[in-house]
């Protein structure tokens, strides 16, 4: 029985007031997400350099900030702000006396000082310059304050830091992702520096509530028409998910339960319109975190809250313990609301190691969706909701060119980074790829990994080199087409094989894609499903069954994304190498081969056999004997006898060693002597033991193990008659 994934059909709210009709299945909302990203919501396609030089990078490495205090005055009516910002870090190298930031040129820097006095610095290029007073070494502090002001302008990311409205009431937020931050604040703006914690202070018109990470700690009202709202945010952090959601918001709460005897606080920073209407569509986050707590481990920010804030992107942005979304159809979606709460594990706890690895946020909270939909729906929605979004395009997961922003968030990241998980979940099996998750949780929280680094955890775990299954999918590009075609056939000795033959055809890179795939065959006693690894781009497998297969499919429950359809199964060499031989000593091996008419024959189609060696073009049968040492190469073709146009071919490498005969050892005890002529004669006459070798007995190289060979060892060993020779018995 078929699945079919549809979301229910809600409405679009827009500025206008005019509404619109939205259904999608999982991949429609995946590209939503990436499409508004992709879509900046105000102007033109921007491009922004976001490597770094190697002056910038290597200041960068010289310090690791641990706190930021960031004091901000935002001017809603003149969209301009006023900061004052303190930078809290240690040295990791001696000497340091110049601590270089990020700030957008857009600011005005008014001073910067710390508790000696006012400090120089230099502003421009997006970076501030500061020198200290006094250098600091190795884990030694230092701290400033910058005091700024001016009107923000988005820089190196979607939206940075916006003045909007909704509803006619004004509406300010932020979204820094990925190298947004340093639009409103000065700041480290690398996912590598997380700070330990965060103080967020901001002082508005009285009428507009503010939302921002962490705990409220107090909100003071001035006496002015403005108030001051102090938000701690006590986890680490990284610079692009500090945020800011400023409005005159509907608030509601609800509680995570996640002990008999404590719960988190839920908060809703919604527009008023929305009050009433939010409620169900967030209410289902107390049993999808419990869901995903479960299954990864406890949410990561359990001594603060989560919750959820209005903005007017057209997308979501996860912001540590307080996601921003659209208030469309979008928004409200279980798929949505399960993707940016995945990610308050797989992004904000653990965060990409830099934005070419940003699959390790998306690929990871993309299937925080897959996970949470298989313990609410089961196994089989599972896999209809992961079949919903398999990405068919080209390109690599690992993104090479970070220099555009938009080039990092494209659909690729989402939903095959997903698909990723899905596939290595199969590989590794269940137990071994849910214990990697812990782990890779337990080493990496509160940190930043790349791909390698979580590929390491994943093989401690399972044992397993999984460098194919990495290089592949993350640095490759596409995804495999198969062929495959099969014949059974009655084992002489008991049951039936199954002769299954795995092609692949891409012919991008990698041109074959090393995967297990299993194979299920339906047989009288039902379907019987067995794993073959493909590690080639043509291959042939033999499956022993009870019942004669009278049908198979590749993959039945499509933990590959892939292309497939069966064929007929033609002709097929099945050996795969040949033994080796000995010189003088006879050999016989055969290439085995299959064919779906059944008749078939067989030839060398380059190279050469040894000398005294012959193919059977019949039974393909390789035999004989040779004088010859050394190696050999040569490709043998297998034709169909009724169609030309079927065949196969194997090229084959073998060593002929040299023999360490003895002619007339008869005896084989190493040595020529009266002891051999002895040995025939009791062979010849008195049904003695045979030789061990007969071609070493034949003295005579007459072809025959006779009294004649008696005679000339005797004169060979008492009258110094000629010596023995290899015979060809």
């Amino acid at each position: 029985m078929a699945i079919i994934v549809l979301l229910p059909t809600v409405p679009v709210w827009a500025d206008s007031g005019s509404t619109v009709e939205l259904e999608g299945n999982p991949a429609e909302v995946h590209r939503w997400l990436w499409e508004n990203k992709l879509q900046p919501s105000l102007g033109q396609k921007q491009a922004t350099a976001l490597s770094l030089d190697a002056q910038t990078a290597a200041n960068w490495q010289e310090y690791d900030v641990y706190f930021y205090s960031i004091d901000l005055t935002v001017y809603h009516l003149s969209a301009t702000i006023s900061g004052r910002v303190g930078i809290y870090g240690r040295a990791t190298v001696d000497g340091l006396d110049t601590v270089k930031v990020n700030l957008s040129d857009s600011l005005t820097i008014d001073s910067v000082y710390n508790s000696s006095g006012n400090l120089t610095f230099t502003h421009g290029g997006n970076y501030l310059t500061v020198n200290l007073d006094a250098s600091v070494n190795t884990g030694e502090g230092f701290d400033f304050t910058v005091v700024y002001s001016g009107h923000p302008e988005s820089s190196g990311s979607f939206a940075g830091f916006r003045f909007t409205s909704n509803g006619g009431l004004h509406l300010i937020t932020t979204l820094s992702e990925p190298m947004g931050a340093r639009s409103w604040w000065p700041c480290n703006d690398i996912t590598t520096d997380k700070a330990d914690s965060v103080d967020i202070i901001v002082t508005v018109d009285a009428s507009l509530v503010v939302a921002s990470n962490g705990l409220l700690e107090s909100d003071i009202d001035n006496g002015d028409g403005t108030h001051t709202v102090y938000w701690k945010e006590r986890y680490p952090i990284v610079t692009y998910l500090v945020s800011l959601a400023i409005h005159p918001y509907a608030v509601w709460y609800d509680w995570y339960h996640y002990s008999p005897t404590d719960s988190m606080p839920l908060e809703f920073y919604v527009y008023p319109s929305h009050d009433a209407y939010s409620r169900p569509f967030f209410g289902v986050l107390p049993e999808m975190i419990g869901i995903m707590a479960d299954v990864f481990g406890e949410y990561p920010f359990i001594d603060e809250k989560y919750g959820c804030s209005h903005f007017d992107w057209g997308g979501a942005m996860e912001h540590q313990t307080l996601t921003s979304t659209t208030s469309s159809s979008f928004g409200y979606s279980d798929d949505v609301v399960a993707h940016e709460l995945g990610h308050q594990w797989w992004g904000d706890m653990i965060t990409c190691g830099d934005w070419h690895h940003i699959w390790i946020n998306e690929g990871f909270a993309v299937y925080s969706e897959a996970l949470y939909h298989e313990a609410k729906y089961g196994t089989n929605y599972y896999h209809t909701y992961m079949n919903a979004f398999e990405y068919t395009g080209g390109g690599s997961i690992y993104i090479h060119d970070t220099t555009d922003v938009w080039n990092i968030f494209g659909a690729i990241v989402y939903d095959k980074g997903g698909w990723v998980l899905h596939m290595l979940r199969h590989v590794v099996g269940d137990a071994d790829f849910f214990q990697s998750l812990a782990d890779y949780r337990a080493q990496y929280q509160w940190k930043t990994a790349t791909t390698e680094e979580f590929q390491a955890v994943v093989e401690t775990v399972s044992g397993m080199d999984l460098e194919w299954f990495f290089e592949q999918w993350i640095y490759g590009t596409f995804r495999p087409i198969y062929r495959h075609s099969y014949l059974a056939e009655e084992n002489p000795a008991g049951g039936w094989n199954l002769y299954l033959h795995v092609r692949q055809l891409q012919a991008t890179s990698p041109t074959f894609f090393t995967m297990p795939i299993d194979i299920r065959f339906e047989t009288l006693s039902g379907p019987h499903t067995e794993m073959v690894f493909n590690d080639r781009q043509n291959q042939n497998f033999v499956i022993a069954t009870d019942y004669e297969a009278s049908g198979i499919t590749l993959d039945p429950n499509r933990w590959i994304t892939r292309t497939e359809s069966s064929e007929f199964y033609t002709i097929h060499i099945l050996t795969e190498s040949l033994s080796d031989g000995v010189q003088y000593e006879y050999y016989h091996d055969t290439v085995v081969a299959k064919s779906g008419q059944g008749s078939f024959f067989c030839r060398i189609s380059d190279g050469a056999l040894p000398d005294g060696w012959e193919l059977d073009s019949a039974t393909c049968i390789i035999s004989g004997m040779t004088s010859d040492s050394g190696s050999y190469a040569f490709t043998v073709e297998v034709m169909d006898e009724n169609n030309s146009s079927y065949s196969d071919t194997a090229s084959y490498a073998i060593e002929v060693a040299g023999s360490v005969a003895i002619p007339g050892d008869a005896n084989f005890d190493g040595g020529v002597d009266v002891g051999d002529a002895v040995y025939l004669i009791n062979f010849i006459f008195k049904n003695g033991p045979d030789p061990q070798i007969l071609d070493w007995a034949d003295a005579n190289a007459d072809c025959a193990l006779n009294v004649g060979d008696c005679v000339y060892l005797i004169n060979f060993v008492f009258k110094n008659g000629d010596p023995p020779v290899l015979g060809c018995m």
